[in-house]
């Protein structure tokens, strides 16, 4: 076993509590930080537990077909965002500056799965989506150092770039869930019958970790006030990051404490806009005129 997987077996075997924020995460995983995905990266010894693990690398032009290939054969032409099986779609993806795609192979001509990167720059927020393995290898491939090392790697890369990194999680996904928290990430909301896998409902789980300036330097200083019917949530938030005690809000007729005239005044500002794409999926966006609200 080489010096990064007596590393990876360690940094495993700690206890996910000690994660709680990015800078936490890397520290987890000092070795990461020798995995340039422009040129790929292949462990020395690919052998751990048994199986093998797959080398990654940031996906070409070239890789288009064999993603939509991938999305193809793993969800018998039923994924739910058709896109994923459009090659130019995937090809645009690739040479935008805000996606990368991941490709984990066995060869240098043996893709076994991908997993997407969406980056908003301006918000500094990425996305994690579009995670594939070709079933016939799921058995036969380290999955877990794939899987951790294709979130944590991206991370280091744009680690003063990016400060929220989120990925929704399949609720039948138990294992990647697992996985994620491992990497360091949260679950943070439940989200029930998101989409459609194999033609049937599913839900999803958001799973978020944040840089520490997100929690704490970019926080307002104002202390939070919530609603008490919205006490259980915030601390789920409250316990996993050590936030600040709120201001709690008693209201036995919540309707009564609305001002009325501010409603009436915000329902007539209120804007929406559908935007449909080739493949018929809406993003409809709603705002207030005059604001940065939507």
């Amino acid at each position: 076993m080489d010096d990064h997987l007596i590393l990876f077996s360690k940094s495993v075997s700690k206890s996910k509590e000690d994660i709680i924020n990015i800078e936490d995460m890397l520290k987890n995983y000092p070795y990461v930080r020798e995995m340039d995905l422009e040129k790929g990266y292949e462990f020395e010894n690919s052998i751990r537990n048994g199986k093998r693990i797959p080398s990654l690398k940031f996906a070409t032009e070239e890789d288009a077909e064999e993603i939509t290939n991938i999305f193809k054969e793993v969800y018998e032409n039923t994924y739910p965002y058709k896109k994923m099986e459009d090659i130019s779609e995937i090809r645009s993806m690739i040479r935008s500056p805000n996606y990368y795609w991941i490709i984990f192979r066995f060869k240098p001509d043996e893709a076994i799965g991908c997993i997407g990167l969406h980056l908003d720059f301006e918000n500094k927020i990425g996305n994690f989506f579009g995670y594939a393995f070709r079933k016939k290898y799921q058995h036969k491939a380290d999955i877990s150092t794939a899987s951790i090392a294709c979130e944590i790697a991206p991370m280091y890369k744009f680690k003063d770039q990016i400060l929220i990194w989120f990925a929704e999680i399949r609720s039948s996904f138990s294992s990647i869930q697992y996985l994620s928290k491992l990497a360091g990430f949260n679950p943070m909301a439940f989200l029930p019958n998101k989409d459609i896998f194999f033609n049937h409902s599913e839900s999803e789980i958001l799973f978020i970790i944040y840089n520490r300036k997100a929690l704490f330097n970019y926080r307002s200083s104002e202390k939070p006030k919530i609603i008490s019917q919205a006490i259980f949530c915030y601390f789920h938030a409250f316990q996993k990051y050590s936030l600040e005690l709120p201001t709690i809000k008693n209201y036995d007729n919540l309707e009564s404490e609305l001002d009325k005239h501010k409603i009436v005044k915000i329902n007539s500002l209120l804007m929406r806009k559908v935007e449909k794409d080739k493949f018929g999926n809406e993003l409809i966006t709603i705002s207030i005129k005059g604001t940065n609200s939507f």
